[in-house]
C-alpha cells in the first residue's frame, strides 16, 4: 500500500470538504423524513464516495430509492471528482445510489 503524499492527502480533504458541502445543500428533502446523510469516506483513486443515511430514514428502503437518484446527481454535478456514489448499508457491503439502487456489490 502506497502512503499519499501531502498534496494528494490535501486534495482528497479538499474534495471531502466539497461532498459535505454539496450533502448539506442536498439536506433540505432528507429532513422531512427525519433522516441526515453524512459522507463515511471517500475514495480518490476510484472517484467513490461512500455515504451513511441516519435517522429516520436509515431503515426505510423507499428512501433510498427516493432520495439516492437525486443526491448521487447532486453530489457528482457539484463534486465532478465523484464518479460514483454508494450509501453504506451498515454492515460489510453497500448500495449504489444510483444505476442500480439496492443492488448488493
Amino acid at each position: 500500500m502506497t502512503v499519499p503524499s501531502r498534496r494528494a492527502a490535501a486534495r482528497t480533504a479538499a474534495v471531502e470538504a466539497r461532498i459535505r458541502d454539496a450533502l448539506a445543500s442536498a439536506a433540505a428533502m432528507l429532513r422531512l423524513h427525519d433522516g441526515r446523510l453524512a459522507l463515511r469516506a471517500f475514495d480518490a483513486e476510484r472517484g467513490v464516495a461512500l455515504l451513511e443515511l441516519e435517522g429516520g430514514c436509515a431503515e426505510c428502503e423507499l428512501s433510498v430509492s427516493t432520495f439516492g437518484t437525486a443526491v448521487a446527481a447532486h453530489v457528482q454535478r457539484v463534486v465532478p471528482e465523484v464518479r460514483e456514489v454508494r450509501l453504506a448499508d451498515g454492515g460489510d457491503g453497500a448500495r449504489l445510489m444510483a444505476d442500480g439502487v439496492g443492488r448488493r456489490t
